[in-house]
């Protein structure tokens, strides 16, 4: 089951025709909705640690977080809870790591629904993947030949 992407438009805060006290009210729940799903990755990373041995090293408890949120969120997101967070909680609810899924789900619910088979979904998916994590190391590059060429930070 697909879901409509939530209504992002609403929450951007260069629009002229929301009050003032709207977009300081949308900050506000952008950044408590970020917060709790922080928080909810937070605990998630400490009951590993409880879990897990303890020469497991922290990142790896990280990673597996990180999966497990991202699981959890696929799930909320074909649930639709996802959305009304979303909807709730604006960008504090697609800045982190976990609202690259809904995106995600969402570009392979559109290609199913255009036609194509579930491996085109996937390939759909993985294309988007690779222009968002493309675009990112390509400006870690440009970041790190600046910061080298001024001499400036670790690559100085």
């Amino acid at each position: 089951m697909c879901l409509p992407p939530p209504r992002l438009l609403d929450t951007l805060f260069y629009r002229k025709d929301v009050p003032m006290d709207n977009k300081l009210s949308s900050i506000g729940r952008a950044f408590l909705t970020g917060g709790l799903i922080c928080l909810a990755i937070q605990v998630i990373i400490s009951a590993l640690g409880a879990v897990m041995p303890p020469e497991v090293p922290l990142s790896l408890r990280g990673a597996v977080a990180l999966l497990l949120a991202g699981l959890i969120t696929v799930f909320l997101t074909l649930s639709g809870v996802y959305a009304k967070i979303a909807d709730f909680g604006g960008m504090g609810a697609n800045l982190p790591f976990i609202g690259l899924v809904p995106a995600l789900t969402e570009v392979m619910c559109e290609a199913r629904a255009h036609g194509a088979s579930l491996g085109g979904a996937v390939v759909a998916a993985l294309k988007v993947m690779l222009v968002l994590f493309g675009s990112g190391f390509a400006f870690s590059l440009v970041f790190a030949f600046a910061c080298t060429a001024f001499g400036v930070g670790i690559f100085a």
